[in-house]
């Protein structure tokens, strides 16, 4: 009997196969802050994988198309133009008759009813004055420009139409001129002759 209290108050048995092994290794728990850590970086992943689709995704914006140049088309076959390095001036007169026209005192050349004189000089180089003479007419003072090609036309006055003119002004009378009198004709001045005195001064 006493043998049987013994051994129902003695130590716990414990089975053979449950006491630890001298020497094997104990499994490894990582602490609790770690284990954050990893779950906050797995996130973190699948996250930034999501931003990073490709742009076929449902859900993302595809990006503006870019801006096209225009095209410009060249035809080969046709050289560009050079601008022009000379001026062409057409003189001619009003009415038709043969004239000519000078520039200072070189003569450019002559105008005939059914031509117009034709001068050609360097674009930019400066205005003409030309001045245009005719039998029968006044003569004429005119400009003519080089910065482009110009067709100059100059009108003629008679010189029996001076007086319309503008700033036409009558000629003053000043009597007939002595050389048209006879050697004899006395010519009576309106007033006394003055005297000549002799002798001599106090």
């Amino acid at each position: 009997m006493s043998d049987r209290k013994t051994q129902v108050n003695g130590p716990a048995h414990r089975p053979a196969s449950s006491a630890p092994t001298p020497g094997a290794a104990r499994p490894v728990v990582a602490p609790w802050s770690t284990r954050r850590s990893l779950v906050i970086f797995a996130a973190a992943t699948a996250i930034g994988g999501w931003l990073l689709a490709p742009s076929g995704e449902v859900g993302a914006t595809p990006p503006p198309p870019l801006p096209v140049a225009p095209q410009v088309v060249v035809d080969a076959g046709v050289a560009p133009q050079a601008p022009l390095a000379t001026a062409t001036i057409l003189v001619n007169v009003v009415p038709p008759v043969q004239a000519t026209v000078s520039w200072g005192k070189k003569k450019l050349g002559r105008i005939t009813p059914t031509q117009p004189l034709t001068i050609v000089r360097p674009r930019d180089s400066g205005p003409l004055d030309l001045v245009v003479r005719a039998d029968g007419f006044l003569p004429v003072h005119t400009r003519a420009h080089t910065f482009s090609d110009t067709k100059l036309l100059v009108k003629l006055t008679p010189l029996d139409q001076t007086s319309t003119l503008l700033g036409y002004r009558v000629p003053l009378d000043a009597g007939v001129p002595l050389d048209a009198l006879p050697a004899d004709a006395s010519v009576d001045p309106g007033f006394p002759p003055p005297t000549v005195e002799t002798g001599s001064w106090p």
